[in-house]
This record gives C-alpha cells, structure tokens and sequence, in this order.
C-alpha cells in the first residue's frame, strides 16, 4: 500500500532555492505511478521538492499530476504559486526576499509577475515554446556562440537573457534577480586538447 502525504516541510531553509521535479521509481500498478519518456526510471510516482542552497530538501509536494512534463506554462501556474505562497508567508523575515530557481516546466511571464508581485525574486529557465512564442526565436537571430542579448519585461521589472552556449544550445532566463554586468569566466573544453580559455558571460 502507498501511502500518499500531500506536504512535507522543514520550516528551517535558506533564501535561495531551487524548485523542479523527482520520482520514486515503482513498478506497482497504481494510480499515481506517470510514465515519462526520457527520464532514467521512467515510471515512477512523481513529486515536486524546493531544495535550498544548504542541499536541505525544504518542501516536497505530491502532485499527481498526470499531465505532459511540457505543456503550456501558464495552466500550470498554481502549482508555483503555492511554493512562492510557502516561502513568503511560512519563512522568517529575516530570510526574505527570497530567490526560487525555477524550471522551463513552469516558467511564464505570468509566473514572473506574480513572483515579483509577491515580493520575491527568481531566476527562471525558458523553454522555446514560451509565450509570447515569437520572442525567443527573434531572441536566438543573430547570436555567435559566446553571445547573449538581453531585453526588459518593466511590469515585473524583470529582463530576459538568451545565451548561445554551444554551437546548437541556447540558455534562456527571465530573472528579476540576476545582474546583467558582463564578467569573466574561466572554462575548460571537456574534448582533447583539455586547454582552458576565458569567456565573457552575464553574471
């Protein structure tokens, strides 16, 4: 028998966390086992957890949500309120604002506003299918690899950065949080020759 408990907090977290999704892998005939394609236990009974920069799991919800992992942000709204509802109305004072990192599953400008609306700050990754889905294609034209463009969203005074990484990845960020000054990052090339190079990025 699975016994299924909807919340599992520990009050004590740090300002920063990061929010996204994790399984228990089962074989068992249930009614919250989902079957996601791509992932290394593919069906398992899927939960979503907030973990902080301490590596302290500090809210873990049971979603049951059968839903495609990628549909449209914006219906999936609530389940990122009630974690922006969690650390604003739940945590000292002393830790606020804090700063939720959360996944292209959820990520939306209407997420963004309500982040900022709630005094809180966040760092959200952007899949290509954003809305309004013309933006990070017209974000993506033109970038070398090493480059990146920013543009401002005012209502949530938040900017949006798309990075061309690789010659075939692009990293898109809509933060109200995270400095747009270029600094200096030291990397390595992960093929033969292992040589180190200096590249400009946004912090």
């Amino acid at each position: 028998m699975l016994i299924m408990i909807y919340h599992f907090v520990i009050l004590h977290s740090h300002r920063q966390q990061a929010v996204d999704e994790g399984g228990i892998p089962t074989f068992a005939n249930i009614s919250e086992q989902k079957y996601t394609p791509g992932k290394p236990h593919r069906n398992a009974v899927e939960f979503f957890a907030a973990v902080g920069s301490d590596l302290w799991l500090s809210n873990m919800m049971w979603s049951a949500d059968k839903r495609a992992k990628y549909g449209t942000p914006e219906r999936k709204l609530s389940q990122m309120q009630a974690y922006v509802r969690y650390f604003r109305e739940y945590h000292s004072p002393d830790l606020q604002p804090h700063i939720l990192y959360i996944d292209a599953r959820w990520s939306s400008l209407a997420l963004m506003d309500h982040i900022a609306a709630s005094r809180c700050y966040g760092v959200l990754s952007c899949s290509a299918g954003m809305r309004p889905k013309a933006l990070i294609p017209w974000m993506k034209n033109g970038l070398n690899k090493g480059d990146w463009w920013s543009i401002g969203y005012t209502p949530a005074n938040a900017n949006l950065v798309t990075i061309r990484t690789k010659k075939k990845v692009y990293l898109n960020l809509l933060t109200n949080y995270a400095s747009l000054a270029s600094v200096t990052m030291r990397k390595q090339r992960r093929k033969y020759p292992r040589e180190q190079y200096n590249v400009r990025a946004p912090f």
